[in-house]
C-alpha cells in the first residue's frame, strides 16, 4: 500500500455523513472505553456504518459506488478508522471522530501489490539478475 496526494480522491463525493434518530440502536463493535459502538451494513456497492456515541442521535456514514469497504475499527476510545475501497486497487484511508462527529484525516492509498507482481515477472525477461530463477 502507498499514500499519495491525488487531485481525485472519490470519498467526499461518495461519502454522505447523517445524523438520525433512533430509540434502540442495534449493538455493534464496542470502543475501548465501552461506551461508543458501530455497525458496518451493506459493501457493494453501497455501504454504511451508523455509529453511537452515547448522544441523542446515530451518526450515519454511508458510502456510494463502492468496491468494498474493509478495515472499519477503533483506533482508540474516540477514533474510527476506514477504508472505503473505490476499485480493485483505489481506496482511501480515512479517520472520523466521533465526539467531534468529523472527518479528521483522510489520504488516497494505492494497492501496489499487483504492480509489484508484474514487475517480478517482467525482471528476468528484460535481463535483470536482481531476481534469481529457480
Amino acid at each position: 500500500m502507498f499514500h499519495s496526494s491525488e487531485k481525485i480522491d472519490p470519498w467526499q463525493k461518495n461519502t454522505f455523513i447523517k445524523t438520525i434518530r433512533a430509540e434502540n440502536p442495534k449493538p455493534g463493535e464496542l470502543s475501548r472505553n465501552k461506551g461508543y459502538f458501530f455497525l458496518v451494513e451493506g459493501g457493494s456497492p453501497n455501504g454504511k456504518i451508523t455509529i453511537y456515541a452515547e448522544k441523542d442521535h446515530l451518526v450515519q456514514i454511508s458510502f456510494s459506488e463502492l468496491f468494498g469497504l474493509s478495515d472499519v475499527k477503533w483506533i482508540n476510545e474516540k477514533l474510527l478508522f476506514m477504508r472505503p475501497w473505490w476499485g480493485r486497487i483505489a481506496a482511501t484511508d480515512i479517520i472520523y471522530d466521533v465526539e467531534k462527529e468529523q472527518v479528521i484525516y483522510s489520504e488516497f492509498v494505492t494497492d501496489g501489490y499487483m504492480a509489484f507482481q508484474q514487475f517480478q515477472e517482467s525482471c528476468p525477461t528484460l535481463g535483470c539478475q536482481c531476481i534469481k530463477k529457480k
